[in-house]
């Protein structure tokens, strides 16, 4: 049993520092700046929580979409737990590849309307794309074994937890992306003698902070700027209503 709590703990440590990685190079490399050269091992962890959080939030939504409905058909039928979904997975099989086509066609959709911009990346749009991508990659999963019952491979079900999280990461950091342009923030940062104004009506759009660092975009050069916070006095944040 301890073996068992190791190996997860390692496995959720790794995966954790994978999303976060993953978080900071989407975020940053969109605005040029190599985000590894500036954090430390620690930063890449924490950097995710609040992410890991949404995520959370996500999956548990999606678990009370559909989790009570099947529920209240199991207990109706007076089918076992286990014979009731091996029956709605043998009911569902031969329909898998239309399945697939469907949720296709409402990612694609989705996708085509983000990158026209009549839609932005909010936390329904991004809902809506995990929820297809998990559809797709579960009934792709699904195969028959020898004696008819519908399973699903263990490199399969590896690959369709593995890739809607990194999908879920890269359509938080988009989110963030359009933060830095649309937040109703202004932030004054004092470090020695220099003052930089950022935000919301200013040229200079604030990217994060880390330990050591923080970072910058300016829209009229269209370049990024990192600033050491030695000698830092000062910041100021301010939302406009």
């Amino acid at each position: 049993m301890l073996t068992k709590v190791a190996k997860i703990s390692t496995l959720l440590s790794a995966g954790l520092v994978f999303m976060g990685f993953l978080k900071l190079k989407f975020y940053y490399q969109a605005f040029g700046i190599d985000i590894l050269s500036y954090v430390s091992f620690s930063e890449i962890i924490t950097s995710f929580l609040d992410d890991l959080q949404l995520i959370m939030i996500l999956t548990i939504l999606m678990l009370l979409q559909s989790g009570p409905l099947l529920n209240l058909i199991q207990r109706k039928s007076g089918l076992s737990i286990e014979d009731f979904y091996s029956g709605l997975m043998k009911a569902l099989f031969p329909h898998r590849l239309k399945l697939v086509g469907l949720f296709i066609v409402l990612f694609l959709l989705l996708v085509t309307l983000l990158s026209i911009q009549w839609i932005s990346y909010n936390l329904a749009v991004i809902y809506l794309l995990l929820f297809s991508a998990l559809q797709i990659c579960h009934y792709l999963a699904l195969y028959k074994n020898e004696t008819g019952e519908i399973e699903i491979r263990d490199i399969s079900l590896f690959l369709s937890l593995v890739l809607p999280v990194a999908l879920s990461v890269y359509l938080l950091a988009q989110r963030d992306i359009d933060k830095v342009f649309s937040d109703p923030v202004n932030i004054t940062i004092q470090i020695e003698e220099q003052t930089i104004s950022l935000g919301n009506g200013y040229k200079l759009k604030y990217l994060g902070k880390t330990d050591d660092y923080f970072y910058y975009y300016d829209l009229e050069f269209k370049v990024s700027n990192v600033l050491p916070l030695t000698g830092l006095k000062k910041i100021t944040v301010l939302t406009k209503r």
